[in-house]
This record gives C-alpha cells, structure tokens and sequence, in this order.
C-alpha cells in the first residue's frame, strides 16, 4: 500500500494488533514451551505410527495394542496442549479473539494467514468502508494481488464487473 492511502484509526488499531499477535506468538516464553511440547508429541507420534506401518512393535516389546493406545493417549495430549495455546493466546487479544477467532485458530493449528495477505486485506477493506471501492472492486483488488503474491494464474480468478 501507498503512504497516501489514508486508513482509518480503528484499521491502523487492528494492523497493530495483528502485528502484536504475530510478534507474540512467535516470542512469547509460553507459546514456546506450548509449541515445542506439541512438537515433541507430534515426533512421539509419528515414531508410534512408523512402528504400527513397519510392523515392527514386536521389536520394540509392544502390541499393536499398546502402540494403538499410546498414540491415542498422544492425540488426547496434543488437542489438549493446542486447546491451551488457543486459550493462552486468546487471553491476550480479546478483540481479535471476539471478530477473528478462527484467525487464531489457523495460526495455532500451524496455517497461519499470510500476514502481507492479511494486512493487504485490511487496506482494501478500508478504502471499501470509506466508500472508495464498489464490492466488487475490492474482491477484484483482492484476488490480484492474491494472484500477484503467490504466483497464481490471473485467469484462475473470475473478474467481477465494476
């Protein structure tokens, strides 16, 4: 976006507030403690799921039994532990929390939106809420640059009418 584009306070407010979640989630100590105890089941995981694949729990002094019910009782840990990093984020972004909760939850399941894509978002939305852009001109500016950033065909988006 241009620096002429003048956005209004309350989308200057929300950019910062995205850009306060980011840097939290990327450098909050409780996040990482969060994101490194999923990690650590998702490895347990798929240690568990390449023994039932290989057939070779025998080999390790385990039933398929055993190991079917450790990687429940993985699966029932790691929902748990990215339940609580949803809530602990939550917590600290009530108003993104309220309008965009499944944003957060994205980036907690590890899909975060592209924050240029986003931000992007937030602009066009604001010239489309002070009346510069038709609908239409704003789904079209939108699936542009969408097309732009990430090397899309143009022709994969249907052009609307102004």
């Amino acid at each position: 976006m241009s620096s002429e584009d003048v956005i209004p306070e309350k989308h200057r407010l929300m950019l910062k507030e995205i850009d306060r979640l980011y840097k939290f989630y990327d450098e909050d100590p409780s996040c990482d403690n969060f994101k490194c105890l999923i990690e650590n089941i998702k490895n347990a995981q798929q240690m568990n799921f390449n023994l039932l694949r290989t057939g070779e729990c025998e080999n390790h002094g385990l039933t398929q039994l055993q190991v079917h019910e450790e990687l429940e009782s993985l699966n029932n840990k790691h929902k748990d532990l990215k339940n609580k990093l949803l809530e602990h984020v939550c917590s600290n972004f009530k108003f993104l929390t309220l309008r965009f909760k499944q944003f957060i939850e994205k980036m907690v399941d590890g899909e975060p939106v592209d924050k240029s894509a986003l931000e992007h978002a937030v602009h066009i939305f604001a010239q489309y809420d002070q009346g510069g852009l038709t609908e239409n001109q704003a789904i079209n500016k939108g699936t542009t640059y969408m097309a732009q950033r990430f090397n899309m065909p143009s022709d994969m988006f249907v052009h609307l009418e102004d």
